[in-house]
């Protein structure tokens, strides 16, 4: 499950970044490569099953493969402590494409709150649950067409919390 050009992988980065939503850098679909890390999201289940990499696939874009422009969808950290303009630091975007569906559960109830193939997540590191920061800024982003195109089907959102 490598990204290749046509790929499930590829598709979503290249969507990310092509002409009109600009999201992430141009190159950031050639450049990224799987890693054999994984999703916290998907640990349990990558673990518990013990898929090896041609299973699944995890890509991780870092804060300076973002542009401003993501900031029309989810928040994004490019100031300092003093609030001047800086870099990009936050968040990282994390891709993962699954062999398999499986299904995601609250963490506070435990109970199954949908059942995914693939993720994009937008990884804040240990900020604390924020209203401003964990949200979908534009539920009627460009990009939400996009990702229906890519994956056949509706596309949902929702914060997970560890």
């Amino acid at each position: 499950m490598r990204s290749k050009p046509g790929g499930t992988t590829f598709n979503l980065t290249n969507s990310f970044r092509n002409e009109r939503l600009s999201l992430f850098a141009k190159g950031t679909a050639e450049e990224v490569r799987a890693s054999d890390d994984y999703s916290v999201t998907f640990e349990e289940l990558i673990e518990k099953e013990s898929l090896d990499n041609s299973e699944y696939a995890y890509f991780l874009i870092k804060p300076y493969q973002l542009t401003s422009l993501l900031k029309s969808l989810v928040y994004i950290l490019d100031v300092d402590h003093i609030g001047n303009k800086s870099e990009i630091t936050l968040p990282f975007v994390e891709i993962t494409v699954l062999g398999m569906t499986y299904p995601i559960r609250s963490f506070a109830t435990g109970k199954v709150i949908s059942e995914t193939w693939a993720a994009v997540e937008f990884s804040y590191e240990d900020t604390r649950l924020n209203e401003e920061v964990h949200c979908i800024r534009d539920l009627k982003h460009p990009l939400f067409k996009e990702l229906k195109a890519i994956f056949g089907c509706g596309v949902g959102w929702g914060v997970v919390c560890y």
